[in-house]
């Protein structure tokens, strides 16, 4: 697993960016931070379509839709960075279970579930949902552009008290790869 983004990347220039295949590193100039811009191509809008298919009421599509592009999105980043996840295991990935939870979340292998939030371009503070408040190993935020063509991966939080943030309050993604190491597997409930 790598230990930052700068590692990943080689040398991260100030005011330079890097591409790798449809992922590109960009340091944002706040705080020296790096952000990660991964292109939403054909798969990933089919598989959004996919999803987004499997719903006849239009608001719930639309959220499974941007979740989807979301979990996409940060599934390319965390793999990009050396960290197994498992796309299959994660709720988001389930229909039956998108229709009953406004679930964006990626499976961690090993370490648990980080969840997916999609932004849109303007807008200033950040809704979690209360359904996804104390089960998660973190949350990673993804803004999506108006053309829907690339997702940027612009932080996360380790953990979430409040249903309304500030992007201000985002942790650095130069971090996150140090902060999931640091996770012990959970651990198992026994079954009575």
């Amino acid at each position: 697993m790598k230990n930052s983004l700068a590692e990943f990347a080689g040398i991260l220039v100030e005011n330079l960016s890097f591409q790798w295949g449809e992922i590109k590193i960009m340091p944002t100039g706040i705080n020296h931070r790096s952000v990660f811009l991964i292109a939403l191509g054909r798969e990933a809008h089919e598989i959004a379509d996919y999803f987004c298919q499997q719903h006849s009421d239009f608001a719930l599509a639309e959220q499974v839709y941007l979740n989807t592009l979301a979990v996409y999105a940060v599934n390319c980043c965390l793999r990009s960075l050396g960290i197994a996840t498992d796309l299959e295991a994660s709720d988001s990935w389930n229909p039956i279970l998108q229709s009953r939870l406004a679930v964006a979340d990626l499976v961690v292998r090993g370490k648990g579930k980080v969840e997916c939030y999609p932004l849109m371009p303007g807008e200033d503070f950040i809704e979690i949902s209360e359904e996804v408040l104390s089960d998660r190993i973190g949350y990673v935020f993804v803004e999506i552009n108006a053309e829907m063509s690339e997702g940027k991966v612009l932080g996360f939080l380790e953990k979430v008290n409040e249903t309304k943030l500030s992007f201000l309050t985002l942790l650095s993604l130069d971090d996150l790869p140090a902060y999931l190491e640091k996770i012990s597997p959970p651990q198992l409930k026994p079954q009575i």
